[in-house]
């Protein structure tokens, strides 16, 4: 993302020797960056693993998931470059090549590892090393994907070379810049790209500490790592996930906010963020009553437990389906129109307070692990009420509260309420994959009674939703 902002506008001048400095330059500083990341990760990888695990632990398990902290970013780096060249097909098999490579690494292997774990069981008389074995497979699959992508792009780019340095040959503009002095640049375009990616990692590790010592101080040594797992499963399906697929599907939205603030036209600028807002609260408050109302069955479906506090922890973790969206859109607009300083001292705000919280509850017997389910909520409530009231300010905002936020709650607890009668009627099913078909058909009804009560009750008009293809298919529902 830093490399591209950088790259992007001399693209457009038609810079491209300054594009190829800044393309080395950003190599160089990832590989410094994440080569002093990967040693310093391997000094404490032993203390990693013993802090996850309390016995039978495998090091070098996480030590295999360490390389892609440098390929990864590396790989990104040549696939950016490549598609400003108009080389997206190379861009497209490449990341079909590392999907189809992963898949096939890891099914040759599983197996193999497996069958190895049950020999290192017999001779220590254990039970638990053919699963760690097998979930070697994981980081395995993705390295040997990561390694033969790079090795392509490479070998791409010694194809295009030529191609390349005749395009550079006409270059009207004089480069003056060279790979080192980018080095300070490339850095603070970097930071200023990331800052609240860093501290989403942030609460993310907070939220993983904290669940260590409560794992730890509740479980006995055969139920830690598996509880462990299981929250972790909860809380990158309920935070993480909705935080980058919006960011995803966020991209073209700003880049038109923007625009429009170049323009100045104020007036769409208010009318847009309105939309844009009430679009993702309708979709994001519809999904956290779901997953609401649905926690015990996600919960069996990904993990094969219908434990109470994991379904607890489900259930407070689905406010974040309303507030991550929420929290990631501001988050881009405010980025986008240069208030990185605001977002720091917001997201750092924000992530003090929640780390207080989480602390405080943590210690309340009668709360305990909740603590931390609670603690990530107030992160992103905190954050998104910060961002509104900055944004607020710097663009204004049309204030429709009824029609923004009451009457599609209203509509998403009428199909709660619906959904959760048909779920006590249906109850559990003993097989995981007949309560995955139940949990989509139930999805799939409740989209259409969503609709029914959004439309009768006027939350959203038939002009917003004719908007795009999936609009008209769901108004159509409705």
């Amino acid at each position: 993302q830093a490399f591209s902002n950088l790259v992007k506008s001399r693209f457009q001048k038609q810079q491209l020797g300054s594009a190829r400095t800044i393309f080395f330059s950003t190599l160089l500083y990832s590989s410094i960056l994440e080569g002093v990341a990967m040693l310093v990760a391997f000094c404490f990888v032993n203390k990693m693993s013993a802090f996850l695990h309390t016995s039978k632990a495998l090091p070098f398990g996480i030590a295999l998931f360490l390389p892609l902290l440098f390929l990864i970013p590396v790989n990104e780096v040549f696939r950016c470059y490549y598609q400003y060249y108009n080389r997206r097909l190379t861009v497209i098999v490449s990341r079909a090549l590392g999907f189809f490579t992963t898949l096939v690494v890891g099914l040759c292997i599983y197996k193999p590892l497996k069958e190895y774990g049950q020999k290192v069981d017999a001779l220590l008389k254990s039970d638990c090393m053919a699963d760690l074995y097998a979930s070697l497979t994981i980081p395995i699959s993705l390295l040997a994907a990561q390694v033969l992508v790079c090795l392509v792009l490479l070998w791409m780019y010694l194809v295009y070379k030529p191609y390349m340095n005749k395009q550079i040959g006409h270059d009207l503009g004089r480069n003056k810049e060279n790979v080192f002095s980018m080095l300070p640049i490339v850095a603070k375009a970097h930071v200023s790209a990331n800052l609240h990616k860093i501290s989403i990692y942030l609460l993310v590790l907070l939220a993983f500490v904290f669940c260590s010592f409560y794992n730890r101080r509740m479980l006995g040594t055969e139920e830690m790592n598996t509880s462990f797992g299981i929250l972790a499963v909860v809380f990158g399906v309920t935070v993480l996930i909705p935080y980058f697929v919006t960011r995803a599907f966020s991209l073209k939205y700003v880049y038109r906010y923007r625009k429009m603030l170049k323009n100045e036209d104020m007036r769409s600028v208010k009318a847009y963020l309105w939309g844009r807002t009430h679009k993702y609260f309708i979709i994001a408050v519809a999904l956290t009553i779901f997953f609401m109302v649905m926690s015990k069955s996600v919960i069996f479906i990904l993990t094969g437990t219908t434990a109470k506090q994991y379904i607890i922890h489900m259930q407070i973790l689905s406010l974040a389906f309303v507030l991550v969206p929420l929290y990631s859109l501001y988050n881009m607009f405010l980025s986008n129109i240069g208030k990185t300083k605001s977002l720091l001292i917001i997201n750092y705000i924000s992530l003090f307070a929640s780390a207080i919280i989480m602390g405080i509850l943590y210690n309340i017997s009668a709360i305990g692990g909740y603590g931390i389910s609670i603690g990530v909520i107030f992160y992103f409530l905190i954050a998104f009420i910060c961002e509104f009231f900055v944004l607020e300010r710097e663009s204004g905002f049309n204030r429709n509260i009824m029609q923004l936020l009451v009457l599609p709650a209203v509509c998403a607890m009428v199909m709660g309420i619906i959904l959760l009668l048909l779920n006590k009627a249906i109850g559990i099913a003993s097989n995981r994959f007949v309560e995955l078909l139940i949990l989509l058909g139930l999805l799939v009804l409740c989209v259409v009674i969503y609709m029914v009560l959004l439309l009768v009750l006027r939350c959203v008009d038939e002009d917003e939703l004719n908007g795009g293809f999936w609009g008209k298919i769901i108004y159509r529902l409705g």
